[in-house]
C-alpha cells in the first residue's frame, strides 16, 4: 500500500472487517490514515460466510475442500 500511495493520489483501500475480538479494522484504518488513503470497510460476520457458502459452491462448479 505504501508504495502504491507514493505513486497514486486518491488511492482507495478496501478492508473486510472480520468482526469480533480479532478485528483488525482499527489497525487498518490507522495505516490508511497515515498513508492518506481512502479507507472503505465492510463488516464480515461468521454467519455471512455460512450463508453465502451454497452460492459460492454453485459458482465454483463443484465441491472443494481445504488443503
Amino acid at each position: 500500500m505504501a508504495m502504491a500511495a507514493c505513486f497514486q493520489n486518491h488511492l482507495a483501500v478496501f478492508h473486510a472487517d472480520v468482526t469480533g475480538p480479532l478485528s483488525e479494522r482499527e489497525a487498518a484504518q490507522k495505516v490508511a490514515r497515515h498513508l492518506k488513503l481512502d479507507f472503505q470497510s465492510v463488516a464480515v460476520r461468521d454467519q455471512d460466510f455460512i450463508d453465502s457458502l451454497p452460492e459460492v459452491m454453485d459458482h465454483y462448479g463443484y465441491p472443494f475442500t481445504g488443503h
